[in-house]
C-alpha cells in the first residue's frame, strides 16, 4: 500500500480509494469530485480504472456550524 514520503511535499495526508478515512469531506486529485463521509468510512473508488487519491477539505469532527453563525 501506498505511504506519504518523509518530506513535506505533501502538506496534507493524502488518502486512497479502499482505504478507511475519517470523516470529513474529501476532494479527488485531478478532479471536482467530492465526497462526504458522515463517519470514518472507506473512500469510494473513481469506477474508471484510475487510482483514485483523495485529500481532506474540511474535518468534520472540528467543524462547528455554530462558529459560523456567530461570525455572520
Amino acid at each position: 500500500m501506498w505511504e506519504q514520503p518523509d518530506n513535506d511535499q505533501y502538506s496534507d495526508r493524502l488518502y486512497l480509494a479502499g482505504e478507511i478515512a475519517p470523516a470529513g469531506i474529501y476532494r479527488q486529485m485531478g478532479t471536482n469530485r467530492q465526497i462526504t463521509l458522515d463517519r470514518d468510512n472507506y473512500l469510494p473508488a473513481s469506477m474508471d480504472g484510475q487510482v483514485a487519491c483523495y485529500s481532506k477539505v474540511v474535518d468534520l469532527q472540528l467543524f462547528n456550524p455554530a462558529a459560523l453563525q456567530q461570525v455572520a
